[in-house]
């Protein structure tokens, strides 16, 4: 007996696509020190990565991933933006998607944004609540 697969409803509109990561480009990285600490005492802080990807379709056999925005997906090439809340510059919390990003700009103008907004959240709670 055979099983036919349906394509789950929100997944429809949306590209398959792979992603390889190009190795002649140098990635970005910064990590950020909120001067503001957990009630652990632990350095609170955001570090993220820019990178370069080139992005192709997915065929039948790829382990391709599904990307949002079709726009995004007819280009071929992108900037792939890793970013992570840390605690004394660890990774802290459940990991993040990747976000992609037309220029390396625009990625680290979103990321800046992500960024000031996790600081101003930790900051409005007091110590023992961090």
């Amino acid at each position: 007996m055979s099983q036919t697969f349906r394509t789950p409803d929100h997944w429809v509109g949306l590209v398959r696509v792979k992603y390889t990561t190009r190795l002649q480009i140098v990635p970005e990285s910064k990590r950020v020190d909120f001067d503001l600490l957990d009630r652990k005492s632990r350095a609170l802080g955001y570090r993220w990565t820019i990178d370069a990807v080139d992005v192709r379709l997915a065929t039948d056999t790829d382990n391709g991933v599904y990307m949002q925005k079709p726009e995004l997906a007819a280009a071929s090439f992108l900037y792939r933006l890793d970013y992570s809340v840390t605690r004394n510059g660890k990774d802290y919390g459940a990991g993040q998607s990747f976000s992609y990003f037309l220029s390396a700009d625009a990625a680290r103008a979103a990321v800046t944004k992500k960024a000031e907004g996790a600081r101003k959240r930790y900051a409005r709670l007091p110590q023992e609540k961090r």
